[in-house]
């Protein structure tokens, strides 16, 4: 007797289904739930163009509470967008910024790149509306960054900075390293086992 099971034929996806989909009219609960799984990035960038009520949903503080900024993958997305579109363009376009609020017009192409990277962390930093309360970075950021997030994230409870190197008035951090006590005020009680993996926290003489 054959005891092996056969393999489920995959499913065909009716693309016309989808295409002739009535997307706004899914439940705003059941929208944010596929905002916050589908990445910030995405949300930030691509919602707007299903429809305008998915993008009015996008501005949900409750997706943006936990964010991870990773420079290869931020990098990546960014260098495609940006292949398409000049910064000015980028910034107007795709984040939906006033485009005459920034003057990059002396940059050479890496700090326009950098400088495209604070802004949009500090653009989600904005949507979040001080609810933010877990958040990543990996391989860039600066203490004004650091700053920007500190006067406008009281709820956050956990920083994580992989491969960066941080320098403080009164903190050294070096790789995988923490400053949640310095940038956000936090007591002893507050930064425990679970919020310092890998960090170790060393006063600067």
């Amino acid at each position: 007797m054959d005891y092996k099971k056969r393999q489920r034929p995959t499913p065909k996806i009716n693309l016309q289904h989808i295409e002739n989909f009535e997307w706004p009219n899914l439940p705003p609960e059941l929208i944010v739930l596929i905002m916050q799984r589908i990445g910030w990035y995405d949300v930030l960038t691509n919602v707007k163009r299903v429809c305008k009520h998915w993008y009015v949903l996008s501005k949900d503080p409750s997706i943006w509470r936990v964010i991870e900024f990773r420079r290869d993958v931020l990098t990546t997305k960014l260098r495609e967008d940006m292949e398409i579109l000049s910064f000015e363009e980028y910034v107007s376009q795709v984040l939906l910024l006033r485009k005459d609020r920034f003057d990059y017009s002396d940059y050479c192409e890496y700090e326009a790149k950098e400088t495209a990277l604070h802004e949009i962390v500090m653009h989600v930093i904005d949507l979040s509306c001080g609810q933010l309360q877990d958040l990543c970075f990996q391989n860039f950021g600066c203490d004004n960054l650091f700053k920007y997030i500190y006067q406008r994230s009281r709820q956050l409870r956990r920083l994580r900075l992989l491969e960066c190197y941080v320098c403080c008035d009164d903190y050294e951090f070096d790789y995988d390293g923490w400053i949640v006590d310095y940038y956000f005020k936090m007591d002893d009680s507050d930064v425990n086992e679970s919020s310092i993996i890998g960090g170790t926290r060393t006063s600067r003489h």
